[in-house]
């Protein structure tokens, strides 16, 4: 219960209460109805800060790709069989790959956001013939 002033009702909010006034914040014509209906049931509440920026993005994405190591392995093929040119095209043709692939995993992210990421995902997604052995 909430500390009430002498005079006035004392109210009991629950958690129910506290998540159907955030859905009706959340709401938007890009998420389908369901999924506002399951995440209401489960009870999640958005609780992730956002606290990187663009730079620290960056670093983080070149740390995380293993840029300089991947690139020390192809270094010495690419520029026997094609010269730097070679090595400049692998790079932006690379980038714009792994870019792609970013694009779609934040994309089901966005719609599925669960701890088990792309295992849940593949899980939800993939036939049911193959759902199994596929996740």
């Amino acid at each position: 219960m909430q500390n009430a002033s002498p005079g006035t009702p004392a109210t009991l909010t629950t958690k129910a209460d506290s998540v159907a006034n955030q859905a009706t914040i959340v709401k938007n014509d890009e998420i389908p109805l369901e999924q506002i209906n399951s995440i209401i049931k489960a009870g999640e509440t958005e609780e992730l800060r956002e606290g990187f920026s663009v730079w620290s993005l960056g670093a983080l994405l070149v740390c995380l790709m293993a840029t300089w190591e991947a690139l020390a392995t192809v270094v010495a093929s690419a520029l026997t069989n094609g010269g730097p040119p070679c090595l400049f095209y692998n790079y932006i043709i690379s980038f714009l790959g792994t870019l792609a692939l970013a694009a779609s995993m934040a994309e089901m992210a966005s719609m599925f956001p669960t701890a088990g990421g792309q295992y849940h995902w593949v899980a939800m997604f993939a036939p049911a013939k193959i759902r199994p052995l596929a996740s």
